[in-house]
């Protein structure tokens, strides 16, 4: 696996098979994924990636520590 990260368009992408894409679905608002021509997860792209895991980052410590 394999994961890029694009600053300027706060996107990742995790690269999950050297195949070649042939079909691309929308998940929902910040999540794409990307099929090979066996509709086999090839790859995941996550948009707007720093608010989304600052997000996740800021639940777990409020669970962690009990909330501020």
């Amino acid at each position: 696996m394999q994961i890029t990260y694009d600053k300027d368009a706060d996107a990742m992408y995790l690269y999950l098979s050297e195949k070649d894409s042939a079909k691309t679905v929308r998940v929902s608002n910040r999540v794409i994924v990307d099929l090979d021509a066996n509709d086999n997860l090839r790859g995941v792209e996550i948009l707007f990636a720093s608010k989304m895991f600052a997000d996740n980052l800021m639940r777990q410590t409020t669970r962690a520590h009990g909330g501020f």
